[in-house]
């Protein structure tokens, strides 16, 4: 026993120092968690292929496993690329990411930068605009940010030779300056006197002159005065400070674009150190020019950094013509360090700076369909040498470490042939796919597809073939009232509740009556389903009325008490989903502290809100549901909300087929959250309201068929 307990304590203490190594204890995660980071780690070291799978619930915390997978990546300096089936997906993982680095890295001390990260793919689609946060990791704004650097007139090199050479002979620059406004003055005067030798003054013309006089005069003297301050000489003292004032924010703002976009390696790291000196060396500089330091020649002509005869006898601080002596030799050695050591590529058109940029990425993260851009752009070795037009051959072979990890998000969406994009990149050895099998698998809309299992995801089939999971085992999103029954009926069990929604902080009374706690089925009698003109998809005005009235009592009680709140409306029908939309979002969708949006289920898989209303439209003798009974598609509607999930439908429909809505009935019987709308007196009056309103129609309906027949 105490040989048990004692490995026991091995492997936790190996396991909390690997967790330190990898900076994962900031990251505060649950055991099951940490063990599918961990694993996904150390397969790295392994010289075989690897395959994880992570299996992660509604609000197990996937985005926040996979964030922590590739942070421990970038501080092991393995290169991977993360996809994801959607837009949405892959931006909310890069975001994710993009905080770690900011947050974590200290500037750069932790070893991973901005830099190391490129998001790839289409700026409107993913409506990243420049002012995104995702901005400063997306290749499209990158690339036009380097471009600039590179280009060989005012980038780097210009900027890094103008300071160079104006510290080094201010004096010389400061005469050719002089002798430029001097020659420029001669050739106006030139100028002005070749016209007015060829210039007829007759008598008809100064008639007109005097006719317009005081506005022609005024122009001329106006342009007069303009002439003369075109060719005004600034002294020394306003020269240097003006040049040193631009050169140093032209290479400053040089220096920011490289620190934050290009990439590192440890060939370059003393180099972006020097740049970091001279941003500060420059600040000095200016601070002392604009004291005076370097108001006359003889600051700038002594030998650099020599002290005066009073300095160099004296223990006291240096003098300020000292001070700024040191500084200027200080500025001038890292400045000449940089030009000597830092060589950037020769890349000036888009696509060599993109593959120079996607060649060196240490994370690269885009939607499945995307990487297709990679092929022909990452190396097929590790001894590929940098080509493209516009792009400077290096005289050796340039390595590049290979891309060696696949981490896939939402994988259990992506069907198979999908996934065989990214899977055949060369160089990828290690694979991690993270989903949810039993949440919406991808979408297939011919049923001859569907019948031959084209549908099935990579996920499925991995498991299909007993491939081994880790699964995320604690929910952190739902009260326990709400995921008591998905966590039953979809993951047998296996799913706790986190200790933030155990706290009775979690439980939100937001409206009264028992009916509006945490779970409710909201029994909707006597609804009635129809069909818009040309579609098949139904509708229930009953239900629309409902929620209308419920969504106006929880806009007030938000707007009364000044907390916010936000409201989500599910529905598996697009037709009831374009009737509220109709109805509710220009009087709620956009209102200071309240936030309501309406999706069909499908749209709304990966989101969550503080309440969830699910209408169900069904509502008939039968017990018909049509692809209501859809399990996935039910999990994902019950496992949308945090704080209140509601549920309106037609409870003698629903229990009528044997799916799981009648569980769902069931369940909610049994647990007492069973509730009939018109018992309250509200909902009560608003079912009668739409019962008479659609009665109407139905009246005028049937009128207009006997007037047109025959």
């Amino acid at each position: 026993m105490k040989a048990v307990e004692n490995d026991s304590r091995s492997q936790l203490s190996h396991r909390s120092a690997a967790a330190a190594n990898l900076g994962l204890n900031r990251f505060r995660l649950n055991e099951s968690q940490l063990n599918a980071v961990e694993d996904s780690v150390a397969a790295m070291g392994s010289p075989s292929p690897s395959l994880k799978l992570i299996w992660g619930p509604p609000g197990t915390g996937k985005t926040k496993t996979i964030s922590a997978i590739l942070w421990a990546m970038l501080l092991r300096g393995h290169r991977t690329l993360t996809c994801a089936p959607t837009n949405t997906a892959v931006l909310e993982v890069a975001s994710r990411v993009v905080q770690l680095v900011q947050e974590f890295s200290n500037g750069g001390s932790g070893g991973c930068f901005l830099s190391d990260i490129v998001l790839l793919g289409n700026n409107e689609k993913m409506k990243v605009e420049a002012s995104h946060e995702l901005s400063a990791v997306f290749l499209d704004y990158r690339v036009e940010r380097l471009s600039q650097c590179f280009s060989p007139n005012g980038g780097w090199g210009h900027c890094l030779r103008s300071l160079i050479d104006f510290l080094a002979e201010p004096v010389s620059k400061y005469q050719l300056y002089t002798d430029k406004i001097t020659k420029d003055r001669e050739e106006d005067e030139e100028k002005k006197k070749n016209i007015s030798s060829n210039v007829l003054i007759d008598k008809k013309n100064k008639n007109v002159a005097r006719c317009n006089k005081g506005n022609g005069h005024e122009k001329d003297r106006c342009n007069n005065e303009g002439d003369v301050l075109m060719f005004v000489t600034l002294p020394f003292k306003d020269f240097v400070r003006a040049t040193h004032k631009e050169l140093a924010h032209n290479l400053c703002h040089c220096i920011e674009t490289l620190q934050n976009d290009f990439p590192r390696d440890p060939t370059t790291a003393l180099s972006f150190s020097h740049m970091s000196s001279v941003v500060e060396a420059t600040r000095v500089l200016g601070e002392l020019l604009d004291a005076g330091a370097g108001d006359r020649h003889e600051a700038w002509v002594n030998n650099l950094g020599d002290a005066c005869s009073l300095c160099s006898v004296n223990s006291d601080p240096p003098c300020k013509k000292c001070r700024f002596r040191k500084a200027r030799s200080l500025c001038l050695g890292q400045l000449e360090y940089l030009r000597n050591n830092l060589k950037l590529p020769g890349c000036y058109d888009k696509r060599p700076i993109e593959i120079y940029l996607l060649q060196r990425a240490k994370s690269i993260m885009c939607t499945v369909s995307t990487s297709f851009r990679l092929y022909n752009v990452l190396p097929t070795d590790n001894h590929k040498p940098v080509g493209g037009q516009g792009q400077r051959q290096l005289k050796e072979p340039e390595i590049f470490p290979p891309l060696e990890l696949l981490v896939v998000d939402e994988a259990a969406q992506l069907k198979e042939c999908e996934a065989m994009i990214p899977l055949q990149l060369p160089c990828i050895r290690h694979a991690v796919f993270i989903g949810d099998e039993r949440q919406l698998p991808a979408l297939i809309k011919s049923k001859i597809s569907e019948n031959a299992d084209f549908g099935r995801s990579i996920f499925e089939r991995l498991i299909s073939l007993g491939c081994p999971k880790h699964l995320l085992d604690t929910q952190y999103r739902m009260h326990p009232e709400i995921s008591r029954f998905p966590v039953w009926r979809f993951y047998g069990g296996e799913i706790g509740d986190g200790p933030n929604v155990v706290f009775k902080s979690h439980r939100r009374r937001l409206l009264r009556g028992n009916m509006f706690g945490p779970y409710s089925f909201i029994n909707v009698r006597g609804g009635r389903e129809s069909s818009e003109e040309h579609s098949r998809s139904p509708k229930n005005t009953i239900e629309i009325a409902v929620v209308s009235l419920i969504v106006e009592r929880l806009f007030r009680e938000s707007a009364s008490s000044g907390t916010r709140l936000s409201v989500g409306i599910l529905s598996p029908y697009n037709a009831q989903v374009r009737a509220f939309q109709e109805k509710l979002e220009k009087p709620y969708g956009s209102r200071d502290g309240f936030s309501l949006k309406i999706k069909s289920v499908d749209g709304f898989q990966g989101g969550e809100e503080d309440v969830i209303i699910i209408s169900t439209v069904r509502s008939n003798e039968d017990g018909a549901v049509g692809f209501l009974r859809d399990a996935k598609r039910t999990n994902v509607a019950l496992t949308r909300a945090k704080h209140c999930l509601w549920v309106i439908g037609n409870a003698t429909t629903l229990s009528k087929n044997r799916s799981v809505w009648q569980d769902i009935v069931y369940d909610s019987q049994r647990r007492q959250r069973f509730f009939h709308a018109d018992r309250d007196k509200g909902l009560s009056d608003a079912i009668q309201a739409a019962t008479i309103e659609l009665d109407a129609a139905d009246n005028l309906r049937k009128m207009g068929s006997l007037q047109c027949a025959p």
